[in-house]
């Protein structure tokens, strides 16, 4: 009877050592469970995604958008669509929003032409950490906000980048919520 118990909890350990090791990839947003070695990984990643997101900064693009800062407003449309809402709004000078918000993460600021990209994409999110950016980029041109929310903006090539970072808990690396990518005379 003993052996029956030792021979059924061995399989039982075995099989839930293989059901933890399968896990593995989805606990791959927290840190918690992963080894060493897949942090690394993780972090390798998170510095390769912030570093492609200065790169296609500096050319008016951020990751995932076919446009580019100065693309028509019309071209936009043709390709994605109407917006969910915001299309036309554009009467006289008025800068028109044209919200992409629920199949594309994106939502841009256009008059006739492309103003302004923002970016929420959810694996972003779960990765850049504050800290994690200033560890690659260096050290932002400004840092603003309130006590929930703080802006870190950087200069790329002609363009500025604000990192929005979401500040839910005192003491916690705020983690980000939007890539805000506009002309550098936008915010002026």
């Amino acid at each position: 009877m003993m052996n029956v118990k030792k021979v059924v909890l061995g399989t039982f350990t075995t099989a839930l050592l293989l059901i933890s090791n399968s896990l593995t990839p989805v606990l791959a947003d927290s840190t918690k469970h992963v080894s060493q070695t897949q942090r690394q990984t993780i972090d390798m990643q998170t510095t390769k995604a912030i570093q492609n997101i200065i790169q296609l900064a500096k050319q008016g693009k951020l990751p995932n958008v076919p446009f580019q800062i100065g693309t028509q407003k019309s071209t936009i449309i043709k390709q994605w669509g109407m917006p969910k809402y915001g299309a036309e709004g554009a009467k006289s000078n008025k800068y028109s929003f044209l919200d992409y918000t629920n199949k594309k993460h994106t939502s841009f600021e256009a008059n006739d032409k492309l103003l302004r990209i923002d970016l929420q994409d959810p694996t972003l999110n779960k990765r850049v950490t504050m800290s994690k950016l200033k560890q690659v980029v260096g050290k932002p041109v400004s840092v603003d906000g309130s006590a929930n929310t703080k802006y870190l903006t950087y200069k790329a090539g002609g363009y500025t980048i604000k990192f929005v970072f979401d500040v839910i808990k005192k003491g916690e690396d705020p983690k980000l919520m939007t890539v805000i990518l506009t002309g550098s005379n936008y915010w002026k």
